[in-house]
């Protein structure tokens, strides 16, 4: 691939993150040759316009397993995945969710003109031309991906989408890849070699890692296999007898699962039972207070009519002595005195002084029937009869169940201690030999298919190897160029002497399969405690603010070595928090530097400091030509973005700020 997007025009419409100004909806931004500049503060959308702009080239597609990787893994990738984020990325930063909103940009590749314009509810595309032509609409952009890859001299789609998001974005999303070996790989292959190479080297490092996976798979299995083959001979001699044994015990937890089937039946039907038998309790409770209330308002009523002239008070006492043998002076219980009384009434005599009351009597007799009296006393024997009987019947009911329960318990326990006896004594079972000679057929079946998809492997091993000695010598050509490319980009940046060494390192597109030589280049620095250069193997060798410029401009170095004429824009998302003043600068003059026609850069800028944006945009001057000029490679956020709480209350200082960045002054 040697052919990447230069941006030339970015239009936002109905994006409510984006308003715009009642002149000027929206968005609607021509970037600059050399460097454009998005400015703004914290919250106002830069990295959601970087993500617009990657998101508008290469659609809703993503690389397989991207995200949950640090490294680019040793074989390339070989397809696109749909990107998780397609329908809610862009949709939840905004309250309508982006129903009506779209964006459309313009770029060109080499000599081929495209303009793509995508929903930002579902990154789908609404329109797209090439070279003025409209191409074919469709749900996997067939057409589209088609069209890149040949303007872009790429060998596949997933080629272009590796190139987009890993060397011209350099946004949130980067990896290291100066420090990634297997990704300087995949780069040299993206940039270096033919697209019919490029799909060759993927197609066989596919062939390769997949034979190598199935062979180790089933030498896997073969494994296990003959451990249970070994096993199984081992039984077969040391284990005769358990058959027997095994059985015996079988038969025994048979009969205590019967059993324990029986018990849990018995105890569902003494449990319906017992609450029927309480439900029937509660009930005769009941009719034996009411039978007893009858009985206590009979005898009341007789007391009132033996003794007429008797208060409430005495008659109430009088009572509940004849009903319950209780003295309510005393609070004891006196079955004597209740006799006594029942004794008296019973003989119409005075219960206090013994007086015979017969013409009383008569009267009583001539009040009430003396049968409703028996009835009501006989009702009330047979309530608590019912009563007592059911009580008995509960409580005897409840043991058996209780018993129930305990020997099944009991009989649970001890089926299961059987049950893990049988299980031990069925795993001691010799196997049967017919099982033995099946196992030994299918050893020796996987076997041979181990070494069918090992001679896939290294076949495929040979023409790759055939390959790498082909284009080695390029990429090794090449490679020097982006030292070279290198060199003058980081002398820019760091007050240390570096460069990069080419060294060729030993992997494998497998994990088990051919070792080979990979070109690769390794970053060498001076430090205070060394004489000379030293090889930083690893991003933590040096410091954060190095790490990032550095991978940036080994970035950088490749994409000129790879792009025709030098036409590429890189859009990169500025780490200014890990700089000082001094290095901020130098960062600018590091961007500056790669960003001579035709090569542009679109660089976020925050309004936090006052050198990046002087440094990105040019010296002090009060010409206002210049600053015109300038002003049209800025786009303004104070302007185009919905205000957050800091713009509505310092947009004046900030718009101060950046008018004297576009003048050169450091305020």
């Amino acid at each position: 691939m040697n052919r990447f997007p230069v941006l030339e025009r970015l239009t936002v419409s109905n994006f409510r993150m984006f308003p715009g100004s009642p002149k000027s909806p929206g968005i609607d931004f021509r970037f600059q040759g050399g460097i454009s500049v998005l400015a703004g503060v914290n919250g106002l959308g830069k990295t959601t316009l970087i993500n617009l702009l990657f998101r508008l080239l290469v659609g809703p597609f993503d690389l397989p397993k991207d995200s949950a990787s640090a490294k680019f893994g040793s074989a390339a990738k070989a397809n696109v995945v749909s990107w998780p984020g397609r329908n809610t990325y862009f949709p939840q930063r905004v309250a309508d969710r982006a129903q009506s909103a779209s964006a459309e940009l313009w770029f060109k590749l080499g000599h081929s003109q495209f303009s793509v314009r995508r929903s930002l509810s579902t990154l789908k595309l609404q329109s797209c031309t090439f070279n003025g032509e409209n191409l074919e609409i469709s749900g996997n952009e067939q057409a589209y991906r088609d069209s890149i890859c040949v303007a872009a001299n790429a060998g596949q789609f997933v080629d272009f989408l590796t190139a987009i998001k890993y060397l011209t974005f350099f946004n949130e999303e980067r990896r290291d890849i100066l420090w990634d070996g297997q990704a300087q790989r995949q780069f040299f292959r993206i940039l270096f070699t033919t697209p019919e190479e490029a799909r060759e080297w993927i197609e066989l490092e596919q062939q390769i890692s997949s034979a190598d996976s199935r062979a180790r798979n089933m030498s896997n299995s073969v494994y296990q296999l003959e451990q249970d083959l070994n096993e199984g001979e081992k039984l077969l001699v040391s284990n005769a007898g358990v058959d027997a044994r095994l059985s015996a015990e079988q038969t025994l937890l048979d009969t205590e699962l019967r059993r324990r089937r029986e018990l849990e039946l018995h105890a569902e039907r003494l449990d319906e039972d017992l609450k029927r038998i309480r439900r029937d309790l509660e009930r005769s409770k009941l009719n034996e207070d009411l039978a007893r209330r009858s009985v206590e308002e009979t005898r009341f009523a007789r007391l009132g009519r033996l003794f007429p002239n008797l208060t409430e008070t005495a008659r109430y006492i009088l009572t509940q002595l004849y009903a319950d043998g209780r003295c309510l002076a005393c609070e004891r219980e006196s079955p004597q005195a209740q006799q006594r009384l029942e004794h008296a009434v019973e003989s119409s005599l005075c219960v206090v002084c013994g007086s015979d009351l017969t013409a009383a009597q008569r009267l009583l007799e001539n009040a009430e029937s003396e049968d409703d009296f028996e009835e009501a006393i006989e009702r009330l024997s047979l309530a608590s009869l019912q009563r007592r009987s059911l009580a008995d019947e509960e409580r005897s009911r409840d043991q058996e169940w209780q018993e129930v329960l305990k020997e099944l318990g009991d009989l649970t326990a001890s089926a299961n201690a059987r049950i893990k006896k049988v299980e031990a004594l069925r795993s001691q079972l010799p196997p049967d030999p017919e099982d033995l000679s099946k196992l030994r057929s299918s050893i020796l079946e996987l076997r041979e298919r181990e070494d069918i998809e090992k001679r896939k492997r290294q076949s495929a091993e040979a023409v790759y190897d055939r390959l790498l000695t082909r284009v080695s010598e390029r990429i090794q050509t090449a490679t020097s160029t982006v030292s070279g490319y290198f060199q003058e980009l980081i002398g820019c940046f760091l007050e240390e002497e570096s460069k990069l060494s080419f060294k060729t390192i030993n992997d494998r597109p497998s994990q088990s399969g051919r070792i080979f030589r990979y070109p690769s280049l390794r970053f060498e620095m001076t430090a205070a405690a060394f004489d000379g250069e030293q090889i930083r193997s690893s991003p933590d060798d040096v410091s954060e603010s190095q790490r990032e410029f550095i991978d940036l401009a080994f970035r950088m170095a490749l994409a000129e070595a790879a792009a025709i004429d030098g036409e590429i824009t890189m859009v990169i998302e500025t780490p200014e928090a890990s700089l000082d003043a001094v290095y901020m600068e130098r960062a600018a003059n590091l961007l500056c530097t790669f960003a001579r026609d035709p090569r542009s850069i679109v660089v976020t800028s925050n309004l936090s400091c006052s050198v990046m944006i002087p440094a990105l945009l040019g010296p002090e001057t009060n010409d206002q030509d210049e600053i015109e000029e300038r002003r049209k490679r800025v786009l303004n956020l104070l302007d185009v973005a919905a205000p957050n709480a800091a713009v509505r209350y310092h947009k004046r200082q900030y718009s101060d700020f950046l008018e004297a960045g576009l003048r050169g002054r450091r305020v």
